[in-house]
């Protein structure tokens, strides 16, 4: 199996996935800033009943991501794009896990910058969203990240289960639950994207 992965369910085809970290050994998680540790979609798919393999696929993920510079990775990328019919459009960071450190945000700004200007991949967004709330994020319009309960570029709430939604309006999107059909947290633009928990 690929370090990387295309699409899923809700993802199109045309956004690459890649993650830092499992769920299993999140930062946001054992710093006690993630709201929806509980609730981790991601984790289920890690344990015994979830996902086979993805685990062991993240585990994969992390230590490549650990080795390799950004450099490094975005030429890893830009060689399996030459080789791909379907063009790329769009880079999801952190499906599981978050960011480490600061460091891990600037690398990941810096493999957004190389993947938005290369030929091969160009006007590429590389976009996640994270429960990191004491770390500093680039505003850039390459690099688009979704705060977990917070604004960054964008925000992105869970509404639990007996909870009201808000009412939707310009700044306030209910998620369709299919990133096929929405855009926003590719080009957030100060929005809050609520989700109903499931």
């Amino acid at each position: 199996m690929s370090i990387f992965s295309y699409g899923n369910k809700k993802l199109p085809k045309t956004t690459m996935i890649f993650n830092l970290c499992p769920a299993s050994c999140c930062p946001s998680r054992n710093l006690g800033l993630c709201k929806c540790a509980d609730i981790c979609y991601a984790r289920r798919a890690e344990e015994t009943y979830g996902k086979p393999g993805a685990l062991a696929h993240r585990m994969k993920q992390m230590a490549f991501w650990t080795t390799y510079s950004d450099e490094g990775i975005a030429n890893a990328i830009l060689g399996i794009q030459e080789r791909r019919r379907t063009p790329m459009k769009a880079l999801r960071l952190n499906e599981a896990g978050d960011f480490w450190s600061q460091y891990d945000v600037n690398k990941a700004r810096c493999l957004a910058y190389r993947l938005y200007n290369s030929p091969v991949t160009r006007g590429c967004i590389t976009y996640c969203y994270t429960a990191r709330s004491d770390l500093t994020f680039p505003d850039e319009p390459y690099f688009r990240v979704m705060g977990s309960g917070f604004m960054v570029h964008g925000a992105y709430r869970v509404v639990r289960k007996g909870q009201e939604m808000p009412k939707a309006d310009k700044m306030n999107i209910h998620c369709p639950g299919d990133c096929r059909k929405c855009r926003v947290c590719l080009d957030p633009r100060g929005r809050t994207v609520w989700n109903r928990e499931h």
